[in-house]
């Protein structure tokens, strides 16, 4: 029987000049594939969580691409491109995924927060801000709009009735859809000042293919969920937030 985990993981307009070049290429064999690196960029600039991307920051940051399949082909390239990116400042951490594809293949559905039944795509940012490999925060979007949120625990083990407090916004245009996160540092746990690295891994699923991919590869025939993940570097000087939003 699939365990929680990996269901979960499983449900996870700009112009193409918006995105630079890849910052990696990797091999895409099960026994090859590295942990993949990405840095983060901070921020002053007034982040607009509209689903856009169109803000100057978005240009200025590293890409995370070259995603790899889960399933239906473990270890396999995804079969459509999927780009992500990471800005933060003293308040909260930022996310900008596009998902290239037909639009009129994108699929969607209106349900409730968290609900993960249906036919439709999601994206998904999951954050292990611990950095101990074993715990995580995840967030989630399908392309309309609909909240996927929850905790992972002992690296398999998965919450979903943990609700935080975060804005996401949704976009189809010509090139796919995109997801732009805003996540309160209030929201997660981390240790404050001199400079850190998160685990960090972006999740794609394409309803149509039944397909799963990820970032940094989660793969069926490795152990474990959050200590697979790839690392986010580059956070400086992160403020002691208060533990407390207000929705």
């Amino acid at each position: 029987m699939m365990s929680r985990t990996l269901l979960h993981a499983a449900l996870v307009g700009t112009a193409l000049s918006l995105w630079a070049p890849r910052s990696e290429v990797r091999a895409q064999t099960p026994d090859t594939l590295a942990r993949p690196t990405l840095q983060a960029t901070r921020t002053s600039a007034e982040i607009r969580v509209d689903g856009r991307l169109n803000e100057d920051a978005w240009q200025q940051a590293p890409v995370a691409s070259d995603f790899v399949q889960s399933r239906p082909n473990p270890g396999k390239p995804a079969s459509e491109r999927t780009e992500a990116r990471v800005l933060y400042d003293d308040r909260a951490v930022y996310v900008a995924m596009r998902m290239y594809d037909r639009p009129d293949s994108v699929a969607a559905q209106l349900t409730r927060r968290d609900g993960v039944g249906g036919y439709s795509d999601w994206a998904q940012v999951v954050l292990d801000s611990y950095f101990d490999r074993r715990t995580s925060f995840s967030f989630g979007v399908n392309p309309r709009g609909v909240k996927l949120d929850g905790q992972q625990f002992n690296d398999t083990g998965d919450d979903l009735g943990w609700n935080a407090v975060w804005d996401v916004a949704t976009q189809t245009d010509s090139l796919g859809w995109t997801a732009e996160f805003r996540i309160p540092l209030s929201q997660l746990r981390f240790r404050a000042g001199g400079e850190q690295s998160w685990g960090i891994t972006f999740l794609r699923d394409i309803a149509r293919r039944e397909e799963r991919s990820s970032w940094a590869p989660i793969l069926p025939t490795r152990p474990g969920f959050v200590s697979q993940f790839g690392t986010l570097t580059g956070l400086v000087g992160l403020p002691a937030p208060r533990r407390l939003e207000i929705s």
